[in-house]
């Protein structure tokens, strides 16, 4: 659910320095929870970190990326 949305923002570089805490680390994707000095911890569903775009909700923080960032936001 996306209700208490905060935030939405593309940012092609939210994803750089991040660590791994669990998950996929690019075996056909990155998923899992991952953790950088931008985000803090946050959960990264991605194929094209380029195509970044952050959801701010109030208890956590997520990355995705889209085909087209601004169409999804």
């Amino acid at each position: 659910p996306l209700s208490g949305l905060q935030r939405v923002f593309a940012e092609p570089k939210a994803c750089k320095g991040s660590i791994r805490l669990f998950g996929n680390g690019g075996l056909f994707s990155f998923t899992g929870l991952y953790r950088n000095s931008t985000l803090g911890r946050y959960r990264l569903f991605a194929t094209d970190f380029s195509h970044a775009v952050v959801l701010v909700l109030p208890n956590r923080t997520i990355a995705i990326t889209p085909a087209s960032p601004r169409a999804f936001i």
